[in-house]
C-alpha cells in the first residue's frame, strides 16, 4: 500500500525536535526507552479512511499520535498542565505555519488536543501527560 504516514510521521519528528521550545525535551520516535523528566514522543499512526478519489487516485486520512510527559519537582498540578499545553502550542503553531508538513500531496492538516492529567509523582513533584494528535489528509 502506498501512502505518506511514515515520512509524515518522521517529518513530525523532526519538526518538533527542531523547536526551539523543545531543546530540554527528549522528542522521541515511538516510546522512549528510558523515561526522562520531559519527553515527548512521536506515536502511532492510524487511518480514519483510505479511498479513491479518482480512478487514478486515492485520498488517506490518517492521525500521528503524541504524548508530552512533564515533571515538575517543585510543581503543581496546574503549573504542570500549563507547560504541557504551552508545549503542545509550540506544535499547534508550527503546524499552522505549513499544514502540508513540507509534502505537496498533503491536502491539509491539523493538531488536535486529545486529553491532559496530572498527578503527584512518586519520586518528585507532580507529572502532566498531554495526549494530542495531528490529522492529516493526503493525495496519491
Amino acid at each position: 500500500m502506498s501512502s505518506v504516514s511514515l515520512e509524515t510521521k518522521t517529518h513530525i519528528y523532526e519538526l518538533v525536535k527542531a523547536l526551539p521550545e523543545f531543546a530540554d525535551v527528549d522528542v522521541t520516535y515511538g516510546v522512549p526507552k528510558r523515561f526522562e523528566k520531559r519527553w515527548c514522543a512521536i506515536g502511532r499512526v492510524r487511518w480514519d479512511s483510505t479511498d479513491w478519489a479518482t480512478n487514478r487516485s486515492r485520498e488517506e486520512s490518517f492521525t500521528v499520535e503524541g504524548l508530552i510527559s512533564i515533571v515538575q519537582a517543585a510543581g503543581s498540578p496546574t503549573s504542570v498542565e500549563a507547560t504541557a499545553l504551552a508545549l503542545g502550542g509550540a506544535i499547534e503553531d508550527a503546524i499552522k505555519a505549513s499544514p502540508n508538513l513540507g509534502n505537496p500531496r498533503i491536502i491539509t492538516s491539523g493538531f488536535k488536543p486529545s486529553n491532559i492529567s496530572s498527578f503527584p509523582n512518586d519520586t518528585e513533584g507532580y507529572e502532566a501527560q498531554y495526549e494530542w494528535m495531528i490529522s492529516v489528509t493526503a493525495r496519491l
